[in-house]
């Protein structure tokens, strides 16, 4: 039970960390598009 309580815990963080990852990264995609517009 507890490593699989772990294990989910650690797939979350995971996706959390991904998430925000991909996050930062398409907002500095938007960023430069909008800087190389102006």
């Amino acid at each position: 039970m507890q490593t699989c309580k772990k294990n989910t815990s650690i797939k979350s963080s995971v996706e959390i960390t991904v998430r925000n990852f991909l996050i930062i990264n398409l907002k500095n995609l938007l960023n430069k598009r909008l800087k190389a517009k102006i």
